[in-house]
Formats: structure tokens, C-alpha cells, sequence
């Protein structure tokens, strides 16, 4: 009869044997599905708000996407956290004065937390006179200090390496641009209309000088160029009028269109030995322009028009 009366027992704990391994199995399978989706379905950036900025939480990191703190002049810390997490984002049009005119921003200070700085983020502050770019920030978007036309100063750090279009377009008070060493191109109308601009070092590893990079720089009197520089972008340096000489080095295998037209005060021109194009009207309306001289032979392409006639 004992032997009968176990059956029973073993059955039920064989079953519930079973039912456990059965349920543990669906966690496990539960919990690989879980990481599965975590891993594939990014979170979501989480917006919120300081007294002073509205941001946004991704990743343990901070993209600050605009201001609501005090009107009024203002000299601007940006802080290196909030929240005990790194602010390591200034977010496009973050600061772009038509989305906050109440704002007069007079000087901002950028910290060394903050890696990218994002398209039109101080566009149009025309009040900005002062701006230190924090020695961590790798990238600066398009147009970001796009007509601060109270700028007289810029140091684009060493850590920057790309730079987008007409991010200085229009500081028309710029006098003095440091360019870091890790920028290897000068992009389309990086410089357009600084009109202030005397002066300035092209850092050695640049091999490309942009569209417009430099055009209408009517008070450029010196450009330092390296022997890196391939390729002048058509009307890189046209109409800046004051320029006396230039020398271009080497390096440079084309010079596109109109790249120096309209420098009126160009007296003297030294072309590279490897320059194997030189583009339409690269040096029209040169009206001072007495010498232009290639060190050993002439580019295999001379466009029509490419000097004064």
C-alpha cells in the first residue's frame, strides 16, 4: 500500500518540477527579449527645464535647446552640468535671437564639457562681442555664429575639427581669427563679409580653402597660406579689395573661378610650380595687378578671362 500511496506524491512533484522549469524558462526567455528591445529601440530624449534653460537628457548627457532665464543684458556661463550630468550639447538655435529677442547676449563662455556646438546656435546676436569656446568642442555647425556682427575676436581651439558653411558669415566687426591645427579644410563661407578681418594664418594641413571662404574681406591685407593647400574653391578671396600680394604655394594644383577677382589693390601675384588650372576670371577686375609670375611653367589650363584684360 506505501508504494501506491508515493505514486501520487512523486506525480505532483514531477508536475510542479516541470511548471518551474517551464516558468523559469519564460523569465529567461522574457529578459533576452527585454535587452533585445533595449538594444534596438533607442530611449527617448527626456525634455526638461533649469530657471535659466530648457534641455534635453540622452544618454546620461545634456543638449541645452534654449534659454528662459532673465532678460537683458547678459554675460553667459554655460554651466559644465545640471543635474549632476555633463552638459556636452549647445542645440541648434539654441540661443537664436528670434527665438529669444527678450535676450541681449553680451559675452557667453562655453565650457570644457561641451563637445559640439549645433547649426545657428547664436545666429543673428548681433549684440555678441565676446565668445570663449571651451577646449573640449570637436564640431560647430552651420551658421552657428552667423552675423554676431559685435565679434572683434575669435579662437577656434585646437580640439575643433569640422567646421560647417558661413559659421562666421557677416561678423562684420571680426578683426582677429586664431584657426586651430586639427582643421584640414576652410569651408564655404566660413569668413564671408568680415569685413573688419585684416588678417589671417591658415594653419598648417589645411588643403582646401572653400566657396566664398574669404570673399568680401574688404580690409584683408595679409593671408598666410602653408604649403598644404591643394585647391582654391571658386571666389575664395574675390573682392578683398586691400589685398596687396599673394603668394600661392606649391602645393596648389587649382585655382577655381573668380577666386581672386575684384582684389583691386593685388599689385603682385606668385603662382605655385604644380598649379595645373587656373580658372574663368580667377583674377578679373585685378586693376592693379602689374606681375603675375609662375616660378618654372605656366598651369597645363589658363581659362579665358582668367586675368585682366
Amino acid at each position: 500500500m506505501r508504494r501506491n500511496e508515493n505514486k501520487p506524491r512523486r506525480r505532483e512533484e514531477r508536475a510542479a518540477s516541470a511548471v518551474s522549469h517551464m516558468m523559469a524558462t519564460w523569465l529567461r526567455l522574457g529578459a533576452a527579449w527585454a535587452i533585445r528591445l533595449l538594444l534596438v529601440v533607442p530611449l527617448q530624449p527626456v525634455v526638461a527645464q533649469t530657471e535659466d534653460y530648457t534641455y534635453t537628457t540622452n544618454y546620461g548627457t545634456i543638449t541645452i535647446t534654449g534659454y528662459i532665464g532673465p532678460g537683458g543684458s547678459q554675460d553667459l556661463h554655460i554651466p559644465e552640468t545640471i543635474n549632476g550630468l555633463p552638459v556636452t550639447t549647445i542645440g541648434s538655435h539654441a540661443f537664436y535671437r528670434f527665438s529669444f529677442p527678450f535676450l541681449i547676449l553680451t559675452s557667453v563662455t562655453i565650457p570644457n564639457s561641451v563637445t559640439s556646438i549645433g547649426d545657428s546656435a547664436f545666429d543673428l546676436r548681433t549684440e555678441l562681442t565676446g565668445v570663449t569656446i571651451g577646449n573640449s568642442v570637436t564640431t560647430i555647425g552651420t551658421d552657428a555664429f552667423h552675423s554676431c556682427s559685435s565679434l572683434t575676436d575669435i579662437t577656434i581651439p585646437n580640439s575643433v575639427t569640422s567646421i560647417g558653411d558661413a559659421a562666421f558669415a557677416g561678423c562684420t566687426s571680426l578683426k582677429q581669427v586664431t584657426i586651430g591645427t586639427n582643421i584640414t579644410s576652410i569651408g564655404d563661407g566660413w569668413f564671408y563679409n568680415c569685413i573688419s578681418l585684416s588678417s589671417v594664418t591658415i594653419p598648417n594641413g589645411v588643403t582646401n580653402i572653400g566657396v566664398s571662404a574669404f570673399e568680401f574681406c574688404n580690409n584683408l591685407t595679409n593671408a598666410s597660406l602653408p604649403n598644404t593647400i591643394a585647391n582654391f574653391a571658386s571666389s575664395a578671396f574675390s573682392s578683398c579689395g586691400n589685398l596687396p600680394k599673394i603668394t600661392i604655394p606649391n602645393s596648389v594644383t587649382n585655382i577655381g573661378d573668380y577666386t581672386f577677382a575684384g582684389c583691386h589693390s593685388l599689385t603682385d601675384v606668385i603662382i605655385g610650380t604644380n598649379v595645373t588650372s587656373l580658372g574663368s576670371h580667377a583674377f578679373s577686375s585685378c586693376i592693379s595687378l602689374t606681375a603675375s609670375r609662375f616660378p618654372t611653367a605656366s598651369p597645363t589650363s589658363v581659362t579665358e578671362l582668367s586675368f585682366p584684360v
